[in-house]
C-alpha cells in the first residue's frame, strides 16, 4: 500500500487541483524567463546599433552629395620640442557635422650647423705664394688690356683685373682707387715697355690678377703668402678671408726683387705633417733686382755655367732657375705666373711646374662633403665638392645668369658669363622646388631641384642662408656683411654684422655688443640695444616672440622684438655661448644653452642643470619630445682633418640633464642632424659621403595623434 504524502500547508484541493497549480507555476516561470531574454536581446540590439554608428562615423561617407573637407592649421611647437625647428600641425577633417581632429609634429626649419672648425682633409696641398712687389712689375707684360674688361687702379699702386664684364664707359672713382674700362686703359693708361715687351697691360695686372684668381678658386688647401721685399706675410692657413686680405695688402712699390733668395727661403717653411702636395707659386715679371745672395753650391745648381749665376746689386742675376731646380729636388713643384718669356718658361720647367698654372694643377684630389644633408620632399641631397669645388652630381646643367654687384650701385647686378662656382658648400636651405646654397668663396646659387639646373649665381654673398617668404637672408660673408635678396636674385640691402636671425618680417643683426632689428622688405633700421657684452649668437624664438642673444662671457639676453629687455640669465659657464635652443616643458619656457665644452638648461629663474660635454666639438643640437640630441666630433690634432677622430650622438633628458643614450656615428666628422620627419629619422653624413640614420619613429608626435571627434548630428 502506497504511503500518503501530507502537505505542510492546509489545502482543500484534490489531487487534480494540485497538478493544475504546478502547471500554472511553470508557465509563470517560463514567461518570466522569456521576458528577461527579450530584454537582454533588446539591450544587445541597441548596443550593436550604437557600435555600428561609431564604426560608421569612423569612415566618413560622401553619399548624398556630401563632400569631404580637410583643414590644416599650424600652431606653436609641441611641448618638449624645439621652438625654432618645429610646428604643431593640427588636422581637422570630416563631412559636414562629423569632424575628427589629430595633431603631429612638422618641420619649420632644419637645424643649423654650429660654427666650428673648417672642413679640411687631414692631408691637403700646401702652397706658398711669392709675390714680386718690385717696381719692375709695373712694366709691360706684352699684352693689352681686354677692351670689355674692368680694371682697378689702386690708390696704393698697381692695376688689377676686376672683372671680365664692364659696366662703365671710361672711369669710375671709388674708395680703393679708380676703376676703368679696358678700352680706356689701352688709350690712356699704358705701361712702359721693358725686357723686350710692349703692350698697355702691366705685368702686375697680368701676373698678380691671375694668381689672385687662382688662389681664390682653391679651397681645402693651406696657403702661405710672401713678398720679395717683406718676406713671409702670412703663415699657412686655409682661412680664405685672411689669404685674400694678405694678397690685397701687397702692391708693386719696392725697388728690389730678390727672386731666387725668396724662393730659397720659401722652400724652408713647409711643415712636416698634414701635407699631400707642396707647391710654390712665383708671381713675377722675371726681372731680379739685388738678387743672388745664396750659398755658393746653389748659385749654379743646374750646372748650366751661366755667367749670371751669381749675386748682382742691380739687375742681372740668373739664379732663379737654379733655385727652382733645387726646390724641385726637394719634392716641391714650382709654378710661375708672369709674362710668357723664355726665361720664365725655363724656371717653371726646371721646377717641375707650369707657366700660368691652372686650378687643377694644384687643387686637392678626391670628393668631400662639407655640410649637413638637405632634405627635399623626402629626398636626401648631399653637398658634395669634387676637387674642393661645389658641384654635386644632381646638378646636371647651368642655364642661369651669373652676376656680381655693380661698382656704381651695390644693389644693382651686372651679368658676367665668366663667373663660375668656386669654393665648397657652406650653408643651404630649400623651399618647395629650389635649393639656395652659399659657398666658402662668397657666392650664393639657386638650384632648380626638379630639373637639376643652376638657375642663378650671385657673387659676394655668403654665410648662413635663411628663407623668409619670398626673401633670402644670407650672411655674414667674409667681409662681415649680411645681405637680403629676393628669390629671383634682386638685391634689396646690405648691412654689416657678425651674426643674425630672422622672424617673418625682421632680421635681428648683431655687431659687437649691439643688436639691431632691420625690416626684411626694405632694410630699414628700426632701433638698437647695446648689451655691453660681445654677442656670439642670436636666435629668434617664434613661439614666445623673443630675441635671444648669447655673449662671449656666458650671458643670455632675452628681448622683445622691439628690443625691450625682458631678462638676463647668467649661465655660469664663463665661456662663449655658441647655440641657444628654446623649448617649453610643463608650460615653462626653457633655454638650452651650449658652449664649446658645456650644455646647460635654464629658465627665467636661472640654471636648471648643466653637464660637461665629452671631449670634442659640437656639430649640431636639437630638442625633440623632451630629449636633447647633440652631435659631437672628437677631432684629432695636429691636422684636425675631418676624416679623423670619432663622431658621437649623445641623448639627454631635457628636464634633468641625465644622459640617456650615446651611439657612435662615424670615424671622422659627422655633419648634421638633418631632420627627415617623413622618414622618421635624424640623418647624418660624413665627409666621405656615408649616411647614417637615427630612428625617431617612437617619439610622440611623429605619427598623427588623435584628439577625438566633434559630432553635431542630432540623435535619432
Amino acid at each position: 500500500m502506497k504511503p500518503l504524502r501530507i502537505s505542510p500547508c492546509h489545502t482543500h484541493s484534490t489531487d487534480r487541483g494540485w497538478v493544475i497549480a504546478m502547471v500554472l507555476m511553470i508557465l509563470a516561470v517560463t514567461l518570466g524567463l522569456t521576458l528577461a531574454s527579450a530584454s537582454m536581446v533588446l539591450f544587445h540590439l541597441k548596443s550593436s546599433h550604437a557600435y555600428y554608428r561609431i564604426v560608421q562615423d569612423a569612415f566618413v561617407s560622401t553619399e548624398g552629395g556630401k563632400t569631404l573637407s580637410r583643414n590644416i592649421s599650424r600652431l606653436s611647437a609641441p611641448e618638449g620640442w624645439d621652438h625654432i625647428h618645429f610646428f604643431t600641425e593640427l588636422v581637422d577633417q570630416g563631412v559636414e557635422d562629423v569632424r575628427s581632429f589629430s595633431w603631429r609634429v612638422t618641420l619649420r626649419d632644419q637645424p643649423r650647423e654650429i660654427p666650428g672648425g673648417y672642413p679640411v682633409p687631414s692631408l691637403r696641398p700646401h702652397v706658398v705664394v711669392i709675390i714680386d712687389d718690385s717696381l719692375a712689375m709695373n712694366a709691360s707684360s706684352g699684352q693689352d688690356y681686354r677692351e670689355e674688361s674692368l680694371y682697378l687702379w689702386h690708390n696704393a699702386g698697381g692695376v688689377v683685373h676686376a672683372s671680365e664684364c664692364c659696366e662703365i664707359a671710361d672711369t669710375h672713382p671709388s674708395a680703393d682707387g679708380t676703376y676703368f674700362s679696358g678700352r680706356w686703359g689701352n688709350a690712356n693708361h699704358r705701361a712702359p715697355s721693358a725686357n723686350g715687351l710692349s703692350g698697355a697691360m702691366p705685368s702686375w695686372t697680368l701676373a698678380f690678377s691671375r694668381a689672385r684668381s687662382l688662389i681664390e678658386s682653391l679651397d681645402q688647401c693651406e696657403v702661405a703668402v710672401m713678398s720679395t721685399s717683406r718676406g713671409q706675410i702670412l703663415p699657412f692657413t686655409h682661412n680664405g678671408a685672411e689669404i685674400m686680405q694678405a694678397l690685397d695688402g701687397i702692391h708693386p712699390t719696392s725697388p728690389q726683387a730678390p727672386l731666387s733668395e725668396s724662393l730659397y727661403r720659401a722652400s724652408e717653411i713647409f711643415p712636416a705633417q698634414c701635407i699631400s702636395n707642396r707647391h710654390i707659386l712665383v708671381v713675377t715679371a722675371g726681372i731680379p733686382v739685388n738678387d743672388g745672395h745664396l750659398p755658393s753650391w746653389l748659385k749654379d745648381y743646374d750646372r748650366d755655367n751661366n755667367p749670371g749665376d751669381t749675386a748682382f746689386e742691380g739687375e742681372g742675376s740668373h739664379c732663379l732657375d737654379d733655385v727652382s731646380a733645387y726646390v724641385r729636388s726637394l719634392g716641391i713643384l714650382v709654378h710661375v705666373m708672369g709674362p710668357d718669356t723664355g726665361y720664365l718658361r725655363v724656371v717653371a720647367a726646371k721646377g717641375g711646374g707650369r707657366l700660368m698654372p691652372l686650378r687643377d694643377d694644384i687643387a686637392p684630389e678626391g670628393t668631400t662633403v662639407t655640410g649637413p644633408l638637405a632634405i627635399h620632399q623626402g629626398r636626401p641631397l648631399s653637398l658634395t665638392n669634387p676637387r674642393a669645388c661645389f658641384h654635386p652630381p644632381w646638378v646636371m646643367s647651368d642655364t642661369g645668369i651669373h652676376a656680381r654687384p655693380s661698382i656704381t650701385d651695390p644693389l644693382e647686378s651686372v651679368s658676367c658669363s665668366d663667373l663660375s662656382v668656386t669654393g665648397i658648400a657652406r650653408s643651404s636651405a630649400c623651399d618647395a622646388s629650389n635649393m639656395y646654397c652659399t659657398t666658402s668663396r662668397d657666392q650664393i646659387v639657386k638650384i632648380d631641384l626638379s630639373r637639376g639646373d643652376l638657375s642663378w649665381l650671385v657673387q659676394d654673398i655668403g654665410g648662413t642662408v635663411l628663407l623668409r617668404g619670398n626673401h633670402i637672408i644670407a650672411g655674414p660673408n667674409r667681409h662681415g656683411v649680411i645681405s637680403c635678396l629676393t628669390k629671383d636674385a634682386h638685391l634689396l640691402w646690405h648691412h654689416p654684422g657678425t651674426c643674425m636671425d630672422a622672424s617673418d618680417s625682421l632680421v635681428f643683426v648683431s655687431a659687437g655688443s649691439v643688436i639691431q632689428p632691420i625690416t626684411i622688405k626694405d632694410g630699414i633700421l628700426l632701433s638698437s640695444y647695446d648689451t655691453m657684452h660681445g654677442i656670439t649668437v642670436i636666435r629668434y624664438d617664434p613661439v614666445s616672440g623673443s630675441v635671444l642673444a648669447g655673449t662671449a662671457d656666458g650671458l643670455l639676453y632675452s628681448l622683445s622684438q622691439g628690443l625691450g629687455l625682458t631678462g638676463i640669465i647668467s649661465t655660469g659657464m664663463n665661456d662663449a655661448v655658441i647655440e641657444i635652443r628654446p623649448f617649453t616643458r610643463r608650460k615653462v619656457l626653457h633655454l638650452l644653452a651650449m658652449s664649446r665644452t658645456r650644455l646647460m638648461d635654464c629658465t627665467a629663474s636661472g640654471p636648471v642643470w648643466s653637464v660637461s660635454l665629452d671631449a670634442g666639438e659640437p656639430q649640431g643640437v636639437t630638442v625633440m619630445d623632451g630629449k636633447v640630441f647633440v652631435a659631437l666630433w672628437n677631432v684629432e690634432a695636429p691636422c684636425r682633418g675631418m676624416d679623423t677622430g670619432m663622431s658621437t650622438l649623445l641623448e639627454y633628458d631635457a628636464l634633468t640633464g641625465e644622459r640617456i643614450g650615446s651611439e657612435p656615428l662615424f670615424v671622422g666628422r659627422a655633419f648634421g642632424p638633418a631632420i627627415d620627419l617623413d622618414g622618421a629619422a635624424l640623418k647624418f653624413i660624413s665627409g666621405s659621403g656615408e649616411i647614417r640614420d637615427r630612428d625617431i619613429s617612437a617619439l610622440t608626435g611623429m605619427s598623427p595623434c588623435p584628439l577625438g571627434k566633434k559630432l553635431l548630428r542630432q540623435s535619432e
